[in-house]
């Protein structure tokens, strides 16, 4: 678990000290200005758009987060400051989640090639209950075939959030394959 502080100075000051300022909020929640020592700052940067909950302290009383944003410094890297979203039942919270093929398609088996044009996707769902990842089986997959949002089996209570008509993955003959994946890190950079 991690222990945060109140911190009552400015961001400055605690950064000077060595700890990391953050802001814990969620709904319902008053904004909480609050600290943290560096290693633990570090530790949670790693799960930034993670989908899993973890456990804050703060004055004896344990707070479910998601990480929301990690501020850092441009030249060297360093955390400035961690937003914290607080998770609570019947809540919905917009998240990026991964989505991970499986299989391997008989399109590829016949000398296809398979394009994942989105490797996430956004998504509200329950705060307390955001899905790892979306898995989807894309062994029956033909060359020409493709894999839309639309075609994603989601958990109960989870949306796409924004338009769901958009290629998750293909599968292309060779000749198409190197078009296919250009246009795909095309659409990867457009999103973040």
């Amino acid at each position: 678990m991690i222990n945060l502080y109140k911190r009552e100075e400015s961001g400055k000051k605690i950064r000077a000290k060595g700890f990391v300022p953050a802001e814990l909020y969620g709904p319902g929640t008053k904004n909480i200005d609050a600290y943290m020592s560096a290693r633990d700052a570090k530790n949670l940067s790693k799960l930034r758009n993670r989908t899993h909950l973890n456990e804050v302290s703060l004055n004896g009383t344990t707070f479910k987060v998601l990480v929301k944003d990690v501020a850092r410094d441009p030249v060297t890297d360093e955390i400035l400051h961690i937003d914290l979203y607080e998770a609570k039942e019947n809540r919905f919270t917009n998240v990026k989640v991964p989505v991970v093929l499986t299989g391997t398609p008989k399109g590829v088996k016949i000398g296809g090639v398979l394009n994942q044009a989105r490797s996430y996707i956004n998504v509200t769902a329950p705060a307390t209950n955001v899905p790892g990842s979306i898995e989807v089986d894309v062994s029956d997959m033909e060359i020409g075939d493709v894999l839309r949002a639309t075609d994603l089996k989601l958990p109960a209570n989870v949306r796409i959030k924004g338009k769901t008509f958009f290629t998750i993955a293909s599968v292309v003959g060779r000749a198409k394959a190197v078009e296919s994946s250009e246009e795909a890190a095309e659409v990867e950079e457009s999103e973040s």
